[in-house]
C-alpha cells in the first residue's frame, strides 16, 4: 500500500490500537485516526478530530448530543453513553425498550483533561499494579509492529496477548520480557497465543432488568 498524501483520512474503529501501530502506519501510508461506536447497537459516538501528538491513543471527543457517564464497581470505570443514534434495546419479551436510555458499553474508560475518551479495556479485565490492557498493548507495540493483538488482563495476576500471526521463539520471549519489564515483576502469569482468533465482541451482554426478564 503506497503513501496516499495529506488528503486521505483512515478512520479506525477498532480502539485501542497501540500508539506505535499507529504512528507506523501515520508514517507509512496516511492519517490514521481513531473513532468509538458499538458495531451492533450505535453508530459512531467519538472521533479524533484533532489527530495531533496529544490525542493518540484516544478516540477524541464526543459527537453532537453523545452524552458519557461512568459507573464504579471494584475500581473499574465502565462507560455509559447516551446518544441519538443509538439502537434501541428489545427485551426477549419483545418489548421495545424507549430510546434516549443509557448503554452499558462493556467497557473500561477515562476522559481526558481535554475532554477525549480513552479506552482501557473491557469491563471483565482487571487492572494490575494500577495499568489497563491499553497500558500493556502500548509496551509491547514496538514488538508488535503494525500486528493486530487482543491483549486482556483476566485477574490482577494474569495478562493475556492473542494474535492473528505466528510468532517465534525469540519474538514470545521478548514479549514476556515487555510485560516483566512494564509491572516491574516475573510473577505474572503471562499467556502469549499466536495465530488465534481475536474477537472478543461482548458489547451485548445479556442483563437482568428490574422486572426479571432480560435484554436480547
Amino acid at each position: 500500500m503506497a503513501h496516499c498524501g495529506d488528503s486521505v483520512l483512515f478512520d479506525s474503529g477498532g480502539a485501542p490500537l497501540s500508539t506505535t501501530a499507529l504512528n507506523l502506519f501515520r508514517e507509512r501510508h496516511g492519517d490514521l485516526r481513531e473513532g468509538y461506536g458499538l458495531t451492533e447497537t450505535a453508530s459512531l459516538t467519538h472521533f479524533d478530530t484533532e489527530g495531533s501528538e496529544r490525542s493518540i491513543g484516544t478516540v477524541g471527543g464526543p459527537m453532537p448530543n453523545v452524552k458519557v457517564r461512568f459507573t464504579h464497581k471494584q475500581s473499574t470505570t465502565r462507560l455509559e453513553l447516551s446518544s441519538p443514534n443509538a439502537g434501541r434495546r428489545l427485551l426477549v419479551s419483545g418489548e421495545v425498550m424507549p430510546p434516549g436510555d443509557w448503554l452499558n458499553t462493556g467497557d473500561n474508560a477515562i476522559i481526558d483533561q481535554e475532554g477525549r475518551l480513552r479506552i482501557l479495556g473491557r469491563s471483565d479485565d482487571a487492572r494490575i499494579q494500577g495499568l489497563w490492557p491499553r497500558d500493556t498493548l502500548d509496551a509491547i507495540g514496538p514488538i508488535l509492529g503494525s500486528r493486530c493483538a487482543l491483549v486482556q488482563h483476566p485477574s490482577e495476576s494474569s495478562v493475556q496477548i492473542s494474535l492473528l500471526s505466528d510468532l517465534s521463539v525469540d519474538e514470545q520471549g521478548r514479549l514476556l520480557k515487555a510485560v516483566s519489564n512494564i509491572f516491574c515483576t516475573d510473577r505474572l502469569n503471562v499467556a502469549v497465543r499466536g495465530r488465534t482468533s481475536i474477537i472478543a465482541s461482548r458489547k451485548l451482554a445479556r442483563q437482568p432488568m428490574s422486572d426479571g426478564q432480560q435484554e436480547s
